[in-house]
């Protein structure tokens, strides 16, 4: 269908007619004009048919309640108001102005527009003003918009109406100065004549020139529809390539009435109509199989308009797809829309053909096609774009708004430049007059600027026209600020407005911040002998001087000194200062507060009747003096059960009795030492507390066993623990003096082996004794200057008498302990001669010192006693440097794990490794203790970094000894390593070959005598050691004197050839 005349009276009737006349009609293309399409949609849908217009692109169209089974093949307006909002944004322009013609299609752009405009204000995603709409029809309204839009200072307009409307207006603004570059527009229905300027100049509407035209119109952006695509891609449905469909098109439009045909790039719109018509018929009569007679139905009518719905393709207008109920893209939606292209104009040529094609706009962005300028004498007034981008870094963009206003004023729609009110100010340019800030103030109009508030007084409050003086108590020493200060404490302010306040006369302080006269100055701290004395933090009064706050107290200045956790202090003396050990028993805070119902000094012991049980203090147990009678009855029956257990015949192998009291021995011995290390005066995790706890069980840590609700104090339970091993070494000989006089033979103890269970004892328990021998000597510091005991901080060393008495008996067990070491390292001394000259008595009464270990290191047994009183007295030795205590306890461990894997002392082999496993493992648990380390005083730093720099000089020395060696044997010619090694090398005397050629010579004559099945008794006497020792010896010389026969394991020989 045409309508060339837009009427909806001549297209309905052409409409009927051609439905009623000639062949059947199935399906309509048309109408071009809105106007037309509306009463042709309604009429064609008593024929059962779908119409698709190519141009028809008011937004009303889009309602299918009102306007059923209608397409188009253009996009609607509301696109072009999109496209138009989205180039306004871009160049930021926010301030604008709205001009229509009267009729109601520019009416339904108009309100497209605003409604763009007020869904963003809604939304807060752009600041627009709609400074003015204005109505044209006539040159009286045309010169009333022109100066309402420079009364309102428009600089940017929007115009939607017919060209002759928008000739009348560019006429106007030419009479009134109005031109490009200040005065901009933007054209809504761009789809204007080239000729329109030459159209309507110099007629009564439009009294000006076209030229004159032109220059008020200069700059304008149109929207207008989506031009032919001349690209090399494919037609979606015709399959043919772009180009050649608008060559083909172009090249007949030309040649058309031999050159009077006019082409227009909208032409496009109609081929992709005609391709969509032929699609959707042939997907009803051939992909569905309809028949022919099932068209103009209304089933068929649905089905045609649901596959026009649902196509989508690439057509030489761009993407062809209509917006259905599952997908539209436009706000808010417009079903039955077309996605689409706009073409972007800008007049930017001549009276014939002022518009030039300046961008394409898509849903996803604008491509530009040249450009951007503004003004028609200064080519400066531009955009660069033509590279399909704008570089809007050397852009121009023309001002949306006046800046003409001096500072002080801005710009009023109906009022033009008027003065900022007092509370306020309006910078140059400024688009709206700004409140002052806090601290600030104008008290009159029209200002640049706020003033600040002079000091000693303030604004609190934005906007302020004055400023308020600080009240009093209060001041404020600079300008421009927002709040008064109190008076800090010592000083005041009597009277209003003070940039500083006064201070209080010597002496005399305020006992709070904001004094208002002199009369509150008052001595905030000790008076002493008529002077104030307020002591700073870290330091509290004491006598007439501020003294340091020592370890334990928290002070703070003007308060009074609080106690820490983990310390303690009594109500006589708050400030003597003691250190709780473990810290959880003192809470802290006032003096005397002890937890879990403690009492003494530092919260040391139970009221009498009680005991402590985790933490707290209980009520002892009925039977608790019952239990430890039993305990001590059972311990007498042991220690003679012991005797028979350990006194099995002596032989150079490892019994299974042996090794199992072996394991048992080196098990409580690992359990004692980490008993010991639990000592640490450390603040250890609660997973690590309890297993110590748990270890004081094998130091015989009867405190921990509530025996304290049997021996009472502390003097009186210690007496017991230092006399345990007394009273059972003078059982064990009672026990023996009875068994000797009533107990049947074969029950009788010896005396050595009496001897040997009493040493036996004493060695197991060396480590027990020792700590509580040296229990005494570990002795801690207070803050307060004293010292007291690790096991019981209320006794202070060599303070208490309590400490003395336990002290002499403490000396007392430790020489006991060192009479009996002494004996030892004689037995250990005189053993080989004992052996020699076969005095079995004396072997059997040491027997507890050299049965464990082969008999080449008998003396080990000698040497590991030391052990335990080491690891103790490492205890004493630093009882206030955890650190320390963990460096010796380390060394310690250290040394008797490489004496041992050197020596591999033990007769069986496992058990050196299980004592070697043991030694390393307690290693590394002190170094993974070192996580709970303490900080450490400066002077101990220093002590440790000197020890630091020492270890590192000794490894330089061991590496300047070994390159001297290495050294040496490149003159020394022998074998490193051979019978001839240096005593240095060798680490001792080489035994001479000489002398050991003749020993084996007679070694050989004597054994060669030797019954074979008495070589293999002695061999089986031997032990472990001592067989894999004579395996290599015959190893090692068979191999050097080439006799096979001789070697009982793999070996390769050290001679060469020619020494042979």
């Amino acid at each position: 269908m045409v309508d060339e005349l837009c009427s909806g009276q001549i297209a309905v009737r052409r409409a009927i007619e051609s439905m009623s006349t000639g062949p059947q009609k199935h399906i309509v293309l048309g109408c071009s004009c809105a106007a037309s399409s509306e009463p042709v949609n309604h009429a064609l849908y008593y024929y059962k048919v779908m119409q698709v217009s190519p141009f028809s692109i008011t937004v009303e169209l889009s309602d299918r309640d009102k306007f059923p089974f209608f397409a188009r093949m253009a996009p609607s307006y509301r696109i072009t108001v999109m496209a138009t909002v989205e180039v306004l944004k871009k160049f930021n322009f926010q301030r604008v102005g709205f001009v229509r013609g009267t009729a109601g299609l520019f009416v339904g752009l108009s309100g497209l527009f605003l409604e763009a405009v007020q869904r963003d204000l809604d939304a807060g995603t752009y600041n627009w003003t709609v400074l003015f709409e204005a109505v044209v029809q006539d040159v009286d309204s045309a010169a009333a918009a022109v100066e309402l839009k420079r009364k309102r200072d428009a600089r940017m307009s929007v115009i939607a109406s017919y060209q002759g409307e928008g000739a009348m207006v560019f006429c106007q603004a030419y009479r009134h100065g109005m031109l490009a570059p200040d005065y901009n527009w933007m054209l809504l229905n761009g789809w204007w004549s080239q000729n329109f300027m030459n159209a309507a100049a110099g007629t009564a509407t439009c009294p000006c020139s076209a030229e004159e035209v032109l220059h008020a119109a200069w700059g304008m952006m149109a929207y207008t529809y989506g031009p032919m695509q001349k690209t090399d891609d494919v037609h979606g449905l015709s399959g043919r390539r772009f180009s050649d469909i608008s060559d083909d098109y172009y090249r007949d439009c030309a040649a058309w009435g031999n050159g009077t045909g006019i082409c227009s790039d909208a032409m496009g719109y109609i081929y992709d109509g005609l391709w969509q018509v032929a699609t959707v018929l042939h997907g009803f009569l051939i992909d569905q199989n309809r028949s022919y007679d099932e068209l103009n139905t209304d089933f068929s009518r649905e089905a045609l308009y649901q596959l026009t719905l649902h196509q989508d393709y690439m057509g030489i207008t761009g993407r062809v797809r209509l917006f259905n109920s599952v997908e539209p893209t436009t706000t808010p939606p417009s079903y039955g829309d077309r996605e689409g292209v706009m073409l972007i104009l800008q007049v930017a040529g001549t009276t014939t053909e002022p518009f030039e094609q300046t961008g394409l706009w898509t849903a996803t962005g604008i491509r530009w096609l040249r450009d951007i300028t503004w003004s028609a004498t200064d080519s400066s007034r531009a955009i660069s774009c033509s590279s399909g981008t704008c570089d809007m870094a050397t852009a121009f963009v023309p001002a949306d708004r006046s800046s003409q206003c001096p500072a002080g004023t801005i710009w009023f729609n109906d009022l033009g430049c008027t003065d900022c009110p007092t509370g306020r100010f309006g910078a140059a340019g400024a688009t709206q007059c700004e409140p002052c800030l806090t601290g600030d103030f104008s008290n009159v109009s029209g200002l640049a600027s706020c003033y600040p508030c002079p000091a000693g007084s303030i604004s609190e409050e934005k906007a302020s026209s004055a400023c308020m003086l600080c009240q009093r108590g209060f001041f404020v020493n600079e300008s421009g600020a927002s709040q008064c200060f109190k008076c800090k404490g010592g000083t005041y302010a009597d009277q209003s407005g003070l940039t500083q306040c006064r201070d209080c006369p010597a002496g005399r302080t305020t006992n709070y911040e904001g004094a208002l006269d002199a009369a509150a100055c008052a001595c905030n701290g000790e008076l002493w002998q008529g002077e104030c004395i307020r002591c700073p933090d870290n330091f509290r009064f004491e006598s007439g001087q501020c003294v340091s706050c020592q370890a334990g107290l928290e002070c703070e200045e003007g308060e009074e000194p609080t106690i820490l956790p983990g310390y303690y202090a009594t109500l006589a003396a708050p400030y003597e200062i003691y250190k709780c050990l473990p810290s959880d028993k003192c809470p802290g805070g006032a003096p005397g507060a002890c937890k879990g119902g403690l009492i003494g000094v530092p919260c040391t012991q139970c009221p009498d009747g009680l005991s402590l049980e985790e933490g707290i203090c209980t009520p002892c147990a009925g039977g608790s003096f019952v239990g430890w009678v039993f305990a001590a009855v059972i311990g007498m029956t042991s220690l003679v059960a012991v005797y028979y257990l350990i006194n099995s015949p002596a032989t150079t192998r490892a019994s299974a009795m042996l090794a199992t009291t072996c394991v048992l021995g080196m098990t409580i011995s690992m359990l004692q030492s980490v008993g010991i290390i639990g000592l640490i005066s450390f603040e250890w995790p609660s997973e690590l507390a309890w297993v110590f706890e748990t270890m004081n069980f094998f130091l015989l840590d009867i405190d921990s066993m509530g025996f304290d609700c049997v021996a009472g104090n502390p003097v009186r339970r210690y007496a017991y623990s230092a006399a345990a091993l007394p009273i059972a070494l003078l059982w064990i000989l009672t026990a023996a003096v009875i068994s000797r006089r009533c107990a049947p033979l074969r029950w009788r103890f010896e005396w050595p082996k009496t001897f040997s269970t009493m040493g036996q004892v004493v060695q197991v328990a060396f480590t027990i004794c020792s700590k509580t021998a040296l229990q005494p000597m570990m002795c801690y510091a207070h803050p307060n200057g004293k010292e007291g005991m690790l096991s019981h901080n209320g006794i202070f060393c060599f303070e208490s008498p309590e400490h003395t008495t336990m002290f002499m008996m403490g000396v007392a067990l430790l020489c006991l302990l060192i009479g009996f070491y002494a004996l030892a390292v004689w037995g250990t001394v005189y053993a080989p001669r004992a052996a020699k000259s076969g005095n079995a008595t004396f072997l059997q009464a040491v027997r507890f010192l050299i049965a464990r270990f082969r008999v080449d290191f008998w003396w080990y047994g000698t040497a590991l006693l030391p052990r335990g009183l080491a690891l103790s007295l490492s205890i004493v030795l630093a009882a206030d440097y955890p650190f320390v205590q963990m460096v010796l306890i380390v060394s310690i461990l250290q040394v008797y794990l490489v004496v041992q894997l050197i020596t591999w002392p033990w007769k069986l082999p496992a058990l050196n490794l299980f004592d070697a496993v043991v030694s390393v493992c307690l290693v590394k648990m002190m170094v993974c203790m070192c996580a709970f380390t303490p900080d450490l005083p400066q002077s101990m730093l220093d002590i440790l970094t000197s020890l630091s720099i020492g270890i590192m000089v000794a490894l330089q020395v061991v590496v300047l000894c070994m390159v001297c060696v290495t050294v040496a044997s490149m003159f020394y010619r022998h074998a490193l390593g051979s019978a001839k090694e240096s005593v240095i090398l060798a680490l001792g005397k080489v035994p001479d070959a000489e002398i050991m050629a003749k020993k084996l010579s007679h070694f050989g004559s004597v054994i060669k005598d030797i019954p074979h099945r008495d070589m293999v008794r002695v061999l089986n006497a031997l032990s472990i050691y001592d067989l894999r020792m004579t395996s290599g010896v015959m190893t090692a010389v068979g191999a050097e004197a080439g006799e096979a026969e001789l070697m009982l394991a793999s070996r390769v020989s050290l001679m060469s050839q020619s020494s042979r």
